[in-house]
């Protein structure tokens, strides 16, 4: 009866370890999500300002010719 019990506490602590697992796992992707989309939306400021960079240098070289 000894070994059952002992099996059965090794099975819960897997268990809690698991879930545990699975929710720091859970954390982790909310924050690479987070992350993810901050990084594009700074990649999308950044295309606006170079169209914009673009779009001006062309009125430079316009007005100067």
């Amino acid at each position: 009866m000894s070994l059952l019990s002992d099996l059965d506490g090794s099975i819960e602590n897997m268990n809690r370890e698991h879930r545990r697992a699975v929710k720091d796992l859970d954390e982790a992707k909310k924050e690479e999500r987070t992350q993810q989309e901050k990084l594009d939306e700074e990649a999308k400021e950044l295309e606006k300002m170079s169209n914009k960079q673009s779009m001006l240098i062309k009125k430079v070289s316009f007005l100067l010719c």
